[in-house]
């Protein structure tokens, strides 16, 4: 297996004609075989990208959902306040009324 400083030696000193029809194989093998595992580097940390911003997404959307959950717990909350003041005027407003006719 040749290294890629090899091949660079060769082309740099352009000596095509004392390469070998084997050294000549052996150099374009290698390179077929860094050109496809360089490949396979590229589509894996495609895929972990592609998988990062999917969990951000993720993150966001429950972040997203744990907010609204809370705004409505606590629009809940002010409703149920209000209408426990307005029975109290209202228990008062009776009381007030009754006091009154006697």
């Amino acid at each position: 297996m040749l290294h890629l400083r090899t091949v660079r030696q060769l082309t740099i000193q352009q000596d095509v004609g004392k390469i070998t029809p084997i050294t000549r194989f052996n150099i374009l093998f290698n390179s077929i075989v860094l050109i496809a595992h360089f490949c396979l580097q590229a589509n894996e940390i495609a895929f972990i990208n592609t998988l990062s911003e999917q969990n951000k997404k993720m993150d966001i959307m429950t972040k997203h959902q744990d907010v609204k959950a809370r705004l409505m717990d606590m629009q809940e909350e002010r409703q149920r306040k209000i209408g426990e003041k307005a029975a109290k005027e209202a228990a008062v407003d009776v009381k007030n009324n009754v006091t009154v006719l006697f």
